[in-house]
């Protein structure tokens, strides 16, 4: 009996494990932006094998580089002052998702940038991301923008939303 018990327990234990890997396989995006290994002060984002990234700290704001491997080009700003671009008659769209954001924006420019902004809650700083794009492959793109997420620091900890 006990063994019974065990085996539907097993059973149980591996359609469970089928269901989840197959409702994942289907969430997970077919990019190789899916995972964060630049941390920002309050947000992540990820590059892939063949983009190059620069740093540069500047008094109390920081700029990123990035020279994507598909051709497009991203500067994106962490700090309290964002130089939004002039582009008044355009609107911001809501984020398709939210990803941890209080506020998360973005807009397409009229000379084909993309313009970001999010920022994690009302007192952290903004992240505001300008995408230069290269060859225009929307999916690399657009995946690229999703993955960026908000993250929350506290004492040893830095929990990244999911």
């Amino acid at each position: 009996m006990k063994s019974l018990r065990i085996l539907i327990l097993f059973i149980f234990m591996i359609m469970h494990a089928v269901i989840y890997a197959d409702n994942h396989e289907r969430d997970a995006p077919n990019s190789p932006y899916m995972f964060c290994n630049v941390f920002l002060s309050g947000a992540c984002f990820g590059i892939a094998q063949g983009d190059r990234l620069s740093m540069q700290v500047i008094a109390d704001f920081t700029v990123y580089d990035i020279f994507f491997s598909f051709g497009g080009k991203a500067v994106i700003y962490s700090g309290f002052n964002p130089s939004i671009a002039d582009a008044k008659k355009i609107p911001f769209e809501k984020c398709e998702k939210m990803n941890g954001f209080f506020d998360c924006k973005k807009r397409k420019l009229n000379d084909g940038r993309i313009e970001f902004v999010a920022q994690r809650d009302e007192s952290s700083e903004f992240i505001h991301v300008l995408f230069s794009p290269g060859k225009k492959e929307f999916k690399e793109i657009n995946s690229f923008f999703l993955n960026i997420k908000s993250c929350d620091r506290s004492t040893n900890t830095l929990r990244c939303f999911q």
